[in-house]
């Protein structure tokens, strides 16, 4: 029983597996070059091929991405084509 509870223990203070959380960290939708900036909250490498970055919009001019984010680290997303694909005034993202 004893060892029981020290192994219950024990598991009970590892770390617990977080997954990736990606959050849309800041956005700049009037400066020259205008993007946003994704963060990797989570403890592990999230792939984001294939996600898309969508505004809203009729331009077509959303961004899909080919990159994966580390833990902790930061990517910054700018449309290459278009300085401008963010509307200035009330876009969703």
């Amino acid at each position: 029983m004893r060892q029981f509870l020290l192994l219950l223990f024990l598991l009970t203070m590892l770390p617990s597996k977080v997954l990736a959380a990606i959050w849309i960290n800041e956005i700049s939708p009037s400066t020259d070059v205008e993007w946003i900036e994704l963060y990797n909250e989570g403890s592990i490498t999230e792939n984001l091929t294939g996600w898309s970055l969508v505004d809203d919009n009729d331009l077509n001019d959303d961004i899909t991405l080919n990159i994966s984010i580390d833990p902790g680290q930061y990517f910054v997303a700018t449309n290459s084509a278009k300085k401008s694909w963010l509307n200035n005034s009330g876009d969703i993202v």
